[in-house]
């Protein structure tokens, strides 16, 4: 069980910041399944992989026992 708050539970960003992660054209992203587990973080996420088309995705799975 992973305790509440955790780590990327209230990401956020703003559409210049975005765009400044645009511009550098990153070749990697990489992310866990922490980042998406809630609501807000999910559509942050699935904003900065429609920002990043060309970056290669490496997605973390967090695997913990019981789970």
């Amino acid at each position: 069980m992973i305790e509440r708050p955790a780590a990327y539970d209230s990401i956020s960003l703003r559409d210049e910041q975005i765009q400044q992660i645009m511009q550098r054209a990153p070749e990697c992203f990489y992310y866990g399944t922490l980042f998406a587990s809630r609501a807000d973080g999910k559509a942050m996420l699935d904003k900065l992989l429609e920002a990043l088309p060309g970056a290669t995705r490496f997605y973390d799975l967090n695997l913990r026992p019981g789970n």
